[in-house]
């Protein structure tokens, strides 16, 4: 009786330590026989997509979008049509004047067209300009004045011009002068293009 007394103990001390054994390294008895475990992958957090956040492409730039030409004979663009009138006859000349709306007339920068009536479609810009600016100028077959073609009428109209406006690149002035046959005046369809204003 009392040997089979000793022997329930004993067993039992046994168990007990192997259970302190196995919890103090961190895998309870239970699992030893369930042989090797796959190593369990990584929890991931699913975070909830927010419309416009997350998953949103960075935003483009927005693309600059020309500017219709508008000939006036009010404002500068009539001031400078006169003056130039003087040169060239009046009923052959028009003029258009882009600059920030809202800006006043003094001390900001302008872009002025100076169109003259002449026998081709040829152009001349300011230095620091190209054609990839004017692509307009492009699709309407104006090519770069030569001075076969009356390079010297566009010299007088761009001085006058330039004195009326009371030019100055250093602020941001730019002055193009066009010649076209006046009867394809209608038929331009011309555009600032929407960058350069300061």
């Amino acid at each position: 009786m009392h040997k089979g007394v000793i022997a329930v103990v004993g067993i039992v001390g046994i168990v007990a330590i192997v259970v302190i054994v196995a919890l103090v390294a961190g895998a309870p008895p239970w699992q030893w026989f369930r042989g090797p475990q796959q190593p369990s992958a990584p929890s991931q957090t699913t975070t909830p997509l927010v419309p416009g956040l997350g998953t949103a492409k960075p935003p483009q730039p927005v693309p600059f979008k020309p500017v219709p030409m508008q000939f006036s004979k009010e404002g500068l663009a009539g001031q400078v049509a006169d003056a130039v009138g003087h040169v060239v006859r009046p009923e052959r000349v028009q003029v258009a004047v882009w600059r920030r709306e809202g800006q006043r007339p003094d001390g900001h920068p302008c872009w002025l067209c100076v169109v003259v009536d002449g026998e081709a479609r040829c152009y001349e810009l300011d230095q620091g300009l190209t054609l990839n600016d004017f692509p307009c100028l492009r699709d309407a077959g104006f090519q770069p004045v030569t001075p076969e073609m009356s390079r010297q009428l566009i010299t007088i109209c761009r001085s006058v011009a330039r004195t009326h406006m009371n030019y100055d690149a250093d602020r941001g002035d730019h002055l193009i002068v066009l010649l076209c046959p006046k009867g394809d005046w209608p038929k331009l369809s011309l555009q600032w293009p929407g960058y350069g204003l300061r």
